[in-house]
């Protein structure tokens, strides 16, 4: 391993690399990199106006060719680190601390050149660690840190002198300056408190989001467990019911209620394949694509929406207009897409049982190359405006509809799809989209 570079018998290297080998959250690095390439941008503009400012109105003489190096090796560097972030390289904080380090002895020779600690603007090494601060482990702050108080203790007895036109100008060149000065540090504070509010806000939004994702998984991994035990404890007397049905069906005595064993037999067939279903889920891994099939929309939504018919006979179902149009095969999670269509289904029925409505329900799809969406319209009662935002995001019961969409949206979310739901005037429409995967 790289650690083995830095053997104990050299404390300074080792607290100068601390970090290097940390790669734990290469997003965070990237972002600080990103903060110290616009800041040095920043930084060099207001540079580059300062000397202008300086030179040309101030008329003191300044050695041009040699700021010229300085400043064009910082340029060179902002490049160089713009074409690596953009490369997707990894960034470790030994290479933050480096190009800070590099910021600091640039900043050095530039005040060298300028008048030492006699220049006005020798301050700015303050925003300068304040950056470092914020960004790199203590080890490497106090490193850079011991660097400044170094180079201003040097720079008081070792400078070239700035030479004014007019001597006597020397004390408002000073309060000019100090202003300057003022002005440059506002900006760089202002900007880099403001980048790194940003940053803490989106860190702490992606914190949360990871949280509440944690708290759903957890949740789901207890309804996972729940419903394996139910899945056995339903087996068997589903299987005797069954027997039943199947020996009353054969009953001669039995015949003038055959429509009735029919319908009975077809309703316990139904949920013998449904808890078949549940124990296929229950051991794959749900990230595992291999109930991920190719399908004719309109000829699975038949077939799906036929079996929903057989448990709600009740029930009646329009499709809309725009599914004969849907031609083609496309690969999607088939059980995943059944689960859905089914529970929308069966929320909008128990919707309109409770509003007392029996029209149709209305069903939709549309389709194309990255995503298929379906779309269940009722004309029921509707949800209240508090708990829309809330529905399958909490595990609660609403109206019955809670636990089925809670989980439905979870796993959706899972596989890179969503549920929406929105009031209409009457009733709900709810929609959800799974993407069309590669074939």
């Amino acid at each position: 391993m790289k650690t083995s570079l830095f053997p104990d018998h050299r404390p300074f290297m080792h607290l100068w690399t601390e970090g290097l080998m940390d790669q734990s959250d290469l997003s965070v690095r990237r972002q600080q990199m990103v903060t110290v390439m616009w800041m040095r941008t920043l930084a060099l503009a207001a540079q580059v106006v300062l000397l202008a400012v300086v030179g040309l109105l101030l008329h003191v003489s300044l050695p041009w060719p040699v700021l010229t190096v300085i400043l064009g090796a910082l340029v060179l560097l902002n490049v160089i680190t713009f074409i690596r972030l953009r490369q997707g390289h990894s960034v470790g904080s030994f290479e933050v601390a480096a190009q800070l380090f590099a910021d600091l002895a640039a900043f050095t020779f530039v005040l060298y050149f300028t008048g030492g600690v006699t220049n006005p603007f020798v301050s700015l090494y303050l925003p300068l660690l304040g950056l470092a601060a914020a960004l790199l482990p203590w080890a490497q702050v106090a490193v850079l840190a011991l660097f400044s108080v170094v180079a201003y203790t040097v720079l008081m007895g070792n400078y070239i002198p700035l030479v004014l036109a007019n001597p006597d100008d020397g004390v408002h060149f000073h309060l000019v300056g100090m202003w300057l000065n003022f002005l440059v540090s506002v900006l760089i504070l202002v900007g880099f408190v403001a980048r790194l509010s940003s940053s803490i806000r989106n860190r702490d939004q992606a914190l949360g989001r990871a949280q509440q994702r944690l708290a759903s998984e957890s949740r789901l991994a207890a309804l996972g467990n729940q419903a394996a035990s139910i899945a056995h404890q339903l087996g068997t007397p589903v299987s005797t019911i069954a027997t039943i049905v199947s020996d009353w069906k054969n009953d001669p005595a039995m015949h003038a209620q055959v429509r009735e064993m029919n319908v009975l037999s077809a309703q316990v067939q139904s949920i013998t394949d449904t808890l078949g279903q549940l124990r296929d889920q229950i051991e794959v891994n749900p990230r595992h694509n291999a109930d991920a099939q190719m399908i004719k929309p309109s000829e699975w939504l038949q077939n799906t929406l036929g079996i929903w018919r057989t448990r709600n006979p009740q029930h009646e179902v329009r499709l809309m207009p725009s599914i004969a149009s849907i031609a083609g095969e496309f690969k999607v999670r088939k059980e995943l897409l059944e689960l859905g269509l089914i529970t929308l289904l069966d929320n909008a029925a128990q919707s309109q049982q409770r509003a007392s409505v029996r029209d149709p329900l209305q069903v939709g799809m549309q389709c194309d190359h990255e995503s298929l969406t379906l779309f269940v319209n009722d004309a029921g009662g509707g949800i209240d405006a508090e708990l829309l935002p809330k529905i399958g995001q909490q595990l609660f019961q609403a109206n019955g509809q809670g636990m089925g969409l809670f989980l439905l949206a979870n796993l959706l979310e899972r596989e890179g799809g969503k549920l929406s739901l929105r009031n209409l005037n009457p009733g709900v429409c709810a929609s959800l989209s799974l993407p069309v995967l590669s074939q």
